[in-house]
């Protein structure tokens, strides 16, 4: 956490050896489920995450997924990561990050 927020993590190239999406949610609440998902170009589910309802209220919390690079390489396209609160089956909050490699 702290590395992330002195900005100090190396911005992804097509080297990287590891794509990793991350997000931090703030002020969530009991029964909370979080999820985060990484899609590579054309679609393909990369990494997924689907917690279990949190059972007390979090001030802050950080969830990441991420994917090893493959043998030939980061194909090169778009790659997209989102990240949902569920809250009574609902939608809470949902940001979209995406990244052109």
């Amino acid at each position: 956490m702290a590395d992330l927020e002195a900005g100090r993590l190396a911005p992804v190239t097509a080297a990287s050896p590891l794509l990793v999406a991350y997000a931090r949610g703030i002020a969530l609440l009991p029964g909370d489920v979080v999820e985060i998902e990484l899609k590579g170009p054309g679609g393909a589910v990369l990494a997924k995450s689907r917690g279990q309802p949190l059972l007390r209220w979090r001030a802050q919390d950080l969830v990441y997924v991420g994917k090893r690079r493959p043998a030939t390489g980061w194909p090169r396209g778009s790659y997209v990561a989102e990240y949902r609160v569920w809250r009574a089956g609902t939608p809470a909050i949902r940001k979209r990050f995406s990244l052109a490699l």
